[in-house]
């Protein structure tokens, strides 16, 4: 590669390799005039540095044409030897989806279940793409998050995603692809009117660089101000967090549910990035301020989200990413063996005065779900309890009540996980005895 648009695009991918990393560099490549430049930038560098590089095309079947671009791909690739890898969307977008919003989930999903630790996946985003990012953000009525735009980094699967170009201009990449004389696809999707950005693209940005030249570097300009602005709001919010005492699945909301909404969404916002690496957006927020947090004390509501779930349960709000499945079966077990429930593990451990007789787990013990009407006498209590109303005591949450584990001895109830163990089958001072351990999942 020669040039001095060239030379720019190769200067903007140099402090990549400035260092030795682990890892591979994986180019994101369409096949357009972008990622082209992009790919031919690495492949300038690779020459000077041992670095494992390789590209990955998504094929989102979305165009009749699509798997012709595959194979143009594949051999610019070869030309250059460097491997390609190729996935492809399993189906197409739902009725009413944003055809932009499901192709750029679908790809960027793909591209997490490839990167290993310390891969760097690189996409050729640029200054136009920044400012039309930003002008689509603001149009939406997006805070400091939304206008920063396109950040330059970020955690992407086992690995990193880096869009080393913000800093150059489309025009440069166009008249790199030139200079080196390279063929590029041409996606119609990309002067589709109907799409936003396209849109934007075609007709307003156009418009307003005629009259204000520099326009797209002054937008991009004021995206990362608004990154810097957005960061400040995210450290006050990381201290908050770290006050009310918040952890990655937790919310305390005593305090919490006391702060005006602007602070509380601000709060709440970045509670969620830190549980599922995702940021909702103002309705999801205000949905979950309104039926969440401001419900009754005594309430128990859900919401689903991003394929987890949103829960209360008294003082705290949760997250669940992955709900485990309640207990359905009957499972015999032997103490000596951790056992794995979809809930959690339990184990049990020799003990001498403390736990159940030895002499019951000596006989078959089974592990069973609840089916209501259970009744257990708590060693240390004068009188029987519902095993309900003693999970509710002991503040378990509804949603975890299900697959809690209920120890039987024949057909003797002698342990509620590590919660209760029964008064008849508490082992003595000087009997021997088996402690349960349940570590949810």
């Amino acid at each position: 590669m020669s040039g001095r648009a060239t030379q720019a695009v190769i200067a903007a991918l140099a402090p990549l390799f400035a260092a030795p990393a682990p890892g591979r560099v994986i180019v994101a490549y369409s096949g357009g005039v972008d990622s082209t430049a992009l790919l031919a930038g690495i492949v300038a560098l690779r020459a000077r540095h041992a670095v494992d590089c390789l590209a990955f095309h998504f094929d989102h079947r979305l165009h009749p044409d699509s798997a012709a671009w595959v194979a143009h791909c594949r051999r610019h690739c070869a030309v250059h030897a460097i491997p390609l890898l190729v996935d492809s969307a399993a189906s197409a977008p739902p009725a009413g989806a944003s055809i932009e919003a499901w192709a750029r989930e679908r790809r960027y999903a793909a591209a997490a279940r490839l990167l290993a630790r310390g891969d760097r996946l690189l996409t050729a985003h640029h200054r136009d793409d920044v400012a039309e990012t930003l002008l689509l953000a603001a149009l939406r009525g997006s805070g400091p998050h939304g206008l920063a735009a396109i950040a330059p980094s970020r955690p992407l699967g086992a690995g990193v995603l880096l869009r080393p170009l913000l800093g150059l201009p489309h025009a440069t990449l166009v008249a790199a692809v030139t200079e080196a004389g390279l063929d590029c696809l041409d996606d119609p999707a990309n002067a589709d009117p109907r799409h936003d950005r396209s849109y934007l693209r075609r007709h307003v940005m156009p418009l307003l660089t005629a009259r204000f030249p520099a326009a797209s570097a002054r937008l991009a300009h004021a995206a990362t101000l608004q990154r810097v602005a957005a960061g400040v709001l995210d450290a006050e919010a990381d201290a908050v967090l770290a006050t009310l005492g918040a952890t990655s699945t937790t919310l305390p909301l005593l305090t919490f549910a006391t702060f005006d909404d602007e602070r509380a969404k601000r709060v709440l916002r970045r509670w969620l990035v830190h549980a599922c690496g995702r940021a909702p957006d103002a309705r999801v927020l205000d949905h979950v301020l309104r039926e969440l947090v401001h419900s009754r004390h005594d309430a128990t509501p859900c919401i689903a989200w991003r394929g987890g779930e949103l829960r209360r349960h008294r003082a705290l709000l949760y997250w669940l990413e992955s709900p485990a499945a309640p207990l359905t079966a009957v499972i015999d077990w032997s103490a000596d063996t951790p056992l794995a429930l979809a809930g959690g593990v339990l184990r049990a451990r020799h003990a001498h005065g403390q736990g159940v007789r030895a002499a019951f787990v000596a006989r078959p013990l089974s592990v069973r779900p609840r089916h209501g009407g259970e009744v257990i006498r708590p060693a240390g209590r004068p009188h029987t309890i519902s095993v309900k109303r003693l999970l509710q005591e002991a503040g378990v949450p509804p949603w975890r009540r299900a697959q809690l584990p209920l120890i039987w001895a024949g057909e003797r109830l002698v342990a509620i996980a590590d919660l209760a163990i029964a008064a008849d089958a508490a082992a003595g001072p000087d009997d021997a005895g088996i402690v349960f351990g349940f570590e949810w999942a």
